[in-house]
C-alpha cells in the first residue's frame, strides 16, 4: 500500500553560514583521424589549459598533491608545457621527473646513450617516488609516455602517496604533424623513429571519469561521515539494532571498510576496458566538453548521507549549468531492476519512473563499505532512498534531528541523514587510470 507522508527534499537548503573545506588497464588503440579530429576540436574551445589560466583551478592544485603526467612525441611542445607548470607553481615545490635528464651532464651536454635507457626511466621514477615522498607538489612526469605501460609506475607511485594525476598532451597544432616534429624536437631524433613513434601512439581513456577531492578534504569528508553515522545510531534504536544484527558489531569500524579514505572522488561516469563495443561510452569520453574540462576545478555540494546495511556515501548536488554534460552516471536497466527487487515493489512501478528523477540523482561518494562489497552499490542505495521518497512508499518511517542533521529512517537499515548546511568542496575533475 502507499501512503502518503511529507516527501524528503534532497536538494541542498540555502546554507547562511556556507561552508567550504578547503587501473588497472585502460582502452587504447592507434592514432588515426579520428584523434586528430577531436583534438583540432578542442583546440576551437581553448587552445589553453585549465591548469594555466584557471584562478580555480591553480588555486585547488596550490593547495593539493597532483601528478602531471605529460605524454607527447618529440617536438611536440611537451617538456615546454612542464616547465610552464613548473614556473607557474614554483620551481621550490614543483618537480619535474623526465628521462631525458638523465642525460644531461654538469655542463649542461645532452649526451643520449640507448644503452642506458633503462637507467633513464628508473631514475626518473626514483625521483618522483622521492618528490612523492617528500610532499612536493605538482609532480610532472616528463616522457613522451605514448603507451600506458610506459607511465603505469608512476600511476602506482601517485596512489602510494594520495597524489590525484592528470594526463595532459600539449595542445600544440603541430603535435602530430612529422615534418614538424622533426624540425623542432630538441634532441634531432630522426624522422623515422618519431614516424615510428606516432604509429604506436596510444589514445588513452580512464576507466572512469569524475571529480576527485584532494586528501585533506577526503579525510575531512570521511570524518563528518563517521560522526554522522554514529549520531544516527545513537538517534534511531531501529537503525542501530538492524546494523548489529546485520554485522554482530557496533564499531563503526568493523561495520564499514573505509578503504579510500585519503582519496575520495565523485564518479562522473564509468567507462570499463571495453569502449570500441561501447559507442556511448566512446561518445562521452570523447566528447569535446569533456576532454576540455580534464584538469579543471569544479564544486562538489554535499548535501546528506545515505546509510545502508552494506555502504554509507556521500549525497552530491549537481549544478546542472555548471556541470552541463559531465554528468553521465544514471543507473543503467540491470541497475534500475537491481533498485527494484531489492525493495521488493516491483509489481507497484515501471523502469520509467527513474527518468523523473531530478539531473545527477545518483551522484555520490562512497565513503564506507561492507567488507567485500562492490562499490557501486552505494549508489544503488542512495536510489533506493530516493525512489521510497518519491514514491511516498510507507516503510514505517521514522523521523529525528539534531543541530547538524534531519534523519529519515525506512527501515531495513536505510537510513538517509540531511546536512541542515550543506557542505562545499573543491575537486579536479580528471579520471582513474
Amino acid at each position: 500500500m502507499f501512503q502518503l507522508f511529507p516527501c524528503f527534499d534532497f536538494a541542498p537548503k540555502e546554507n547562511k553560514t556556507e561552508e567550504k573545506v578547503a587501473m588497472a588497464k585502460t582502452t587504447k588503440n592507434k592514432i588515426d583521424h579520428e584523434l586528430v579530429d577531436l583534438f583540432k576540436t578542442k583546440l576551437a574551445i581553448s587552445k589553453e589549459h585549465p591548469f594555466l589560466v584557471d584562478p580555480d583551478t591553480i588555486e585547488f592544485i596550490k593547495n593539493s598533491k597532483v601528478m602531471f603526467i605529460n605524454r607527447g612525441l618529440p617536438g611536440s611542445g611537451k617538456s615546454t608545457l612542464s616547465n610552464k607548470i613548473k614556473n607557474l607553481y614554483g620551481i621550490e615545490n614543483a618537480v619535474i621527473c623526465g628521462g631525458d635528464d638523465y642525460f644531461i651532464d654538469e655542463s649542461g651536454n645532452y649526451n643520449f646513450d640507448r644503452d642506458k635507457l633503462h637507467d633513464a626511466h628508473q631514475w626518473a621514477q626514483d625521483k618522483a617516488r622521492e618528490a612523492c615522498k617528500q610532499g612536493k607538489s605538482p609532480v610532472i612526469v616528463d616522457n613522451t609516455n605514448i603507451k600506458y605501460w610506459e607511465f603505469k609506475p608512476y600511476l602506482s607511485i601517485a596512489k602510494e602517496f594520495n597524489y590525484i594525476v592528470l594526463l595532459i598532451e600539449p595542445r600544440t597544432p603541430h603535435k602530430f604533424d612529422l615534418e614538424k616534429l622533426f624540425l623542432l624536437n630538441k634532441h634531432n631524433v630522426p624522422k623515422e623513429i618519431i614516424k615510428n613513434r606516432l604509429k604506436e601512439y596510444q589514445i588513452i581513456f580512464p576507466i572512469y571519469f569524475g571529480w576527485y577531492l584532494n586528501e585533506t578534504d577526503s579525510v575531512a569528508l570521511t570524518k563528518t561521515a563517521k560522526e554522522c553515522l554514529k549520531e544516527a545510531m545513537k538517534l534511531c534504536e531501529n537503525l542501530k539494532s538492524d546494523l548489529i544484527n546485520d554485522r554482530l558489531n557496533s564499531d563503526v569500524k568493523i561495520l564499514f571498510e573505509f578503504k579510500n579514505e585519503t582519496h575520495l572522488h565523485c564518479t562522473s561516469k564509468f567507462i570499463g576496458r571495453s569502449i570500441e563495443k561501447n559507442p556511448l561510452m566512446k561518445e562521452y569520453a570523447m566528447n569535446p566538453r569533456v576532454t576540455e574540462s580534464l584538469g579543471t576545478a569544479f564544486t562538489l555540494e554535499i548535501v546528506g548521507f545515505s546509510i545502508s546495511k552494506r555502504s554509507i556515501a556521500a549525497d552530491v548536488y549537481l549544478n546542472k549549468e555548471q556541470m552541463g554534460p559531465l554528468w553521465g552516471n544514471d543507473l543503467n536497466k540491470l541497475e534500475i531492476l537491481e533498485v527494484i527487487q531489492d525493495l521488493n515493489i516491483n509489481n507497484n512501478i515501471e523502469s520509467k519512473i527513474f527518468d523523473d528523477f531530478e539531473y545527477g540523482a545518483r551522484a555520490h561518494v562512497t565513503i564506507g563499505l561492507k567488507p567485500n562489497e562492490k562499490a557501486y552499490r552505494a549508489g544503488i542505495d542512495l536510489m533506493k532512498i530516493k525512489l521510497i521518497n518519491k514514491l511516498n512508499y510507507d516503510f514505517n518511517v521514522k523521523n529525528f534531528e539534531n543541530d547538524k542533521y534531519e534523519f529519515i529512517y525506512y527501515n531495513d537499515s536505510l537510513c538517509y541523514c540531511k546536512l541542515k548546511n550543506s557542505i562545499k568542496f573543491s575537486t579536479l575533475f580528471t579520471g582513474d587510470y
